[in-house]
């Protein structure tokens, strides 16, 4: 290899050798975790029964296991419908696509194009349809 003092990759390849060494040569993570002394020197006693419940705690927890379920009478969600979910998103699918076909180059819900506009009208609908009374509409410039 040949070293020049202009030479910036000087530093990373050394540090890389040293990393392969190492591992090469057993100081690897395992070496860390291990039971037995570090370079002939071992852990205080305290320390190292410390080390070793905290090592079990980590490897075996013993947590109950938890319910991601709320109670039923908590539980904001309990009425949602799937297939009523997957009907609105559709909806919205299909007024997105209906542009398409116009030979539009982008299509989509592009602020202030057409297919944009009408799912705004659309969600707008739902919401009045759901009983909400402060619903409006804001215009975007922009699309067409």
């Amino acid at each position: 290899m040949l070293i020049t003092r202009h030479s910036n990759h000087i530093k990373p390849t050394l540090a890389l050798l040293i990393v392969t060494g190492l591992l090469l040569t057993g100081f690897g993570p395992q070496a860390f975790a291990a039971q037995t002394a570090w370079f002939g020197v071992d852990l205080p006693a305290k320390t190292e029964q410390r080390s070793n419940k905290d090592r079990a705690a980590f490897l075996e927890p013993d947590l109950p296991q938890h319910s991601i379920r709320l109670p039923a009478s908590e539980d904001p969600y309990q009425d949602l419908d799937a297939d009523e979910l997957m009907a609105s998103l559709q909806n919205v699918i299909d007024i997105t696509r209906e542009n398409r076909p116009d030979g539009e180059n982008y299509w989509g819900r592009i602020a202030g194009s057409r297919s944009e506009i009408a799912v705004a009208e659309y969600i707008a609908d739902e919401f009045h349809q759901f009983g909400l009374t402060d619903v409006q509409l804001d215009s975007v410039s922009g699309g067409e």
